[in-house]
């Protein structure tokens, strides 16, 4: 409330105070106007909260891929969004690492350990993942929710599409073109419209 008000509303209470009548409407008058600047004070405090909620949900929805240069390859790292295409992770221990919309497009994720981890939508077009550990961790199972193994090799991954104990979703994630770990190749999932070799 501002001093000039304050003032104004002190002189008028003064002069009603003088009339025992006009005691109670003072009163009454006083209390309305600091429940006004209350609801007011709330109001913008809300609204502040709200503006930075809806960044905080733009920030995790953005499409640009994060710098993760600095971040260290070790479980449990925060690597969603990251952009980690063609990158050496050979023998990389990323248990219970988050990946969600990471791009690890031709990486080389050889014997990597992504026990629990978290791939949801994540790209893996053409990378190699062979002997690489997709084993339930002590926290939970692998998530490749909309993950993409176009193209990618699998040879000797511990990994099992027909094990619901062993990842979740699996079913929802594209496998086209892709070599699975007993050797078959796979097209499950792939887009539709044609010879997943093509293009």
């Amino acid at each position: 409330m501002e001093s000039r008000r304050l003032e104004a509303l002190a002189r008028f209470l003064a002069q009603q105070i003088d009339r025992r009548e006009g005691v109670s409407g003072a009163l009454a008058l006083l209390l309305a106007a600091l429940f006004a600047d209350a609801a007011e004070a709330k109001k913008k405090g809300v609204g502040k909260k709200q503006k930075k909620k809806h960044k905080r949900k733009k920030r995790r929805r953005g499409s640009s891929p994060r710098n993760c240069g600095d971040i260290a390859l070790e479980p449990g790292a925060d690597l969603h969004n990251c952009d980690l295409s063609a990158a050496n992770l050979q023998g990389a221990n990323l248990t219970n690492a988050k990946l969600e919309d990471a791009d690890l497009s031709e990486a080389n994720l050889a014997g990597a350990k992504l026990s629990g981890a978290r791939l949801w939508r994540a790209k893996l077009n053409g990378a190699d993942l062979t002997n690489a550990d997709f084993r339930p961790s002590r926290r939970g199972k692998t998530d490749i929710f909309a993950a993409d193994f176009t193209d990618a090799n699998m040879t000797g991954a511990d990994y099992d599409s027909n094990d619901p104990d062993q990842v979740y979703y699996a079913h929802y994630a594209i496998f086209c073109n892709t070599t699975m770990p007993n050797g078959n190749t796979s097209n499950d999932n792939c887009p539709a419209g044609g010879d997943p070799g093509d293009g």
